[in-house]
């Protein structure tokens, strides 16, 4: 029987990563109100860099869907229009021409706050990819976050400083719909970069910024 890659048989069963990188002991579930669905595009699946697995690890209500053209959500999409049919608020966390800020929803008393949200899950390009290939998604109002701290994910590189990996973007949006504690999230996120970290080559760390 030939044998399997090392990584592959060391990989914790639980949080999915090699087991020298394992997350498990920073993870606490924590329940959020507002439903998050995401969109991940399949070139994400597999980088050991990405951050919706953590969201997974955290959250109690979010499904994670994996695909790009409308074909592959053809099951979600019924599902959250058959919600926001029933009426369900809904809104997709992404910029268009006609976004207004998540903040200036939650002020505006004549609007619903979103009790579901929809999350795009790859490279700038990519999720922009998403979005126009899934043309049921214009249906819902778009949202965006109009103040957020510099993102803390020192291990990506980004074309913007303010530019926020999906699991920063998520937890920043749930504390303004909810008052939601993030720090469940932000604990397994810092973690899963100090793990990260601590396997790079010193010739590789010093290409990100290092704390």
């Amino acid at each position: 029987m030939p044998k399997q890659p090392e990584e592959k048989r060391q990989r914790c069963l639980v949080c999915h990563y090699p087991r020298k990188t394992c997350v498990c002991a920073w993870v606490s579930r924590t329940k959020n109100k507002t439903q998050v669905y995401v969109l991940q595009h399949p070139s994400e699946v597999n980088k050991a860099k990405g951050t919706v697995r953590l969201l997974q690890l955290a959250l109690s209500n979010i499904k994670v869907v994996v695909g790009e053209s409308e074909s592959d959500f053809t099951s979600l999409r019924d599902e959250i229009v058959k919600q926001a049919a029933q009426g369900t608020s809904v809104a997709v966390l992404f910029p268009t021409d006609s976004s207004i800020s998540v903040e200036h929803w939650v002020a505006t008393v004549a609007l619903r706050r979103p009790q579901a949200i929809i999350v795009l899950d790859g490279t700038w390009r990519k999720a922009l990819k998403l979005y126009h290939h899934n043309p049921w998604l214009a249906q819902f109002r778009s949202i965006v976050l109009s103040s957020a701290s510099e993102s803390q994910y020192t291990i990506r590189k980004a074309p913007k400083p303010e530019q926020l990996s999906t699991l920063e973007a998520v937890a920043c949006t749930l504390e303004r719909l909810e008052e939601f504690n993030t720090q469940p999230l932000y604990r397994v996120f810092e973690a899963m970069i100090t793990q990260q970290m601590k396997m790079m080559p010193a010739e590789v760390k010093g290409r990100y910024r290092c704390r």
